[in-house]
């Protein structure tokens, strides 16, 4: 992910990777450092705002977890992707309000 991002410092994928690979190691600062960064990039990937959320809600951030589901939730939605949406409407209804 590191080479990807100095070849292409613009490409949201390498980010997303990367952040999945950093919350995967148990480090959810610099997770979240990456998706922001990939959110910047590209504010239409349901699957970073997925991920992001999935990071704030185990911080018990809930909510910035909720905002992050929600927006998941929709941009599935939009894309067709319904089941997708509704599993994580189904993950919305359980994290405290």
């Amino acid at each position: 992910c590191n080479k990807a991002i100095n070849l292409d410092p613009k490409l949201s994928g390498a980010y997303f990777n990367r952040g999945f690979a950093y919350a995967k190691l148990g480090n959810p600062q610099k997770a979240l450092t990456d998706y922001n960064k990939a959110i910047d990039l590209n504010p239409y990937d349901a699957d970073t705002y997925l991920q992001r959320g999935l990071i704030y809600a185990d911080l018990k951030d809930a909510q910035n977890a909720i905002a992050d589901l929600q927006d998941a939730a929709d941009l599935y939605e939009q894309q067709g992707d319904t089941a997708k949406a509704q599993q994580i409407l189904d993950v919305l209804n359980q994290l405290p309000q």
